[in-house]
């Protein structure tokens, strides 16, 4: 059994995150703020992130971050793979927003819609989750003899992040070689091969603040 002295000690770790007492002397936690700042990018192909046009207000704990792709050549793909790292303790991932991919809805159920895969959820035991690891795996392919997308700027995908703790965490697409990283593929049918479009995540970053 927890001793007197263990539970004051317990209940003293917590007053630092009191807000100040309103005039009833009642004293008040305040909520975590999230917001999201990232360097824009010019570059020209190239896949990075901007925060979603539809996430106007920074007085809450979610961010929506849109992972996008800039390509005024229009080079054809037909699927993608995404790694996204951040700080766990700060943020939680708390959805890949797949419905309107370039590829299709990756939850519909029409014969073309394309094949998705993420870590948030994973079905096998043995895959680490996101939110533990603090790194984001998302692969999305078009299927056998259905069409991929004609190229061109598109957004490819929308990711929510939830503030979990005050500070900040980078948000990093993973552009090196090897599986999992991000990149725009082309070769449906045979071996895909990574079109020469780089990511740059402008040194994003979510704030987490009271």
């Amino acid at each position: 059994m927890m001793s007197w002295k263990w539970t004051v000690v317990a209940a003293l770790t917590l007053l630092p995150l009191a807000a100040c007492s309103d005039d009833d002397n009642e004293s008040k936690i305040l909520p975590i703020r999230a917001d999201f700042a990232v360097t824009p990018v010019s570059t020209d192909p190239v896949v990075y992130l901007q925060k979603n046009p539809s996430d106007t207000s920074s007085a809450d704990d979610v961010v929506l971050i849109d992972v996008m792709l800039r390509d005024m050549g229009a080079q054809p793909f037909d699927a993608f793979t995404l790694e996204v790292r951040f700080d766990p303790g700060v943020v939680q991932i708390g959805q890949v927003d797949n419905t309107a991919t370039p590829l299709g809805d990756c939850r519909g159920s029409n014969p073309c819609d394309p094949l998705c895969l993420d870590n948030v959820e994973p079905t096998d035991p043995l895959t680490p989750k996101a939110n533990t690891t603090g790194d984001l795996f998302i692969g999305v392919a078009s299927r056998p003899l259905c069409p991929g997308h004609p190229g061109g700027s598109v957004r490819l995908l929308t990711l929510g992040f939830i503030a979990a703790s005050v500070g900040t965490s980078p948000i990093e697409l993973v552009d090196v070689a090897g599986s999992g990283d991000c990149e725009i593929l082309s070769g449906q049918g045979g071996i895909p091969a990574a079109l020469p479009i780089p990511c740059d995540d402008g040194n994003a970053m979510v704030v987490a603040s009271r």
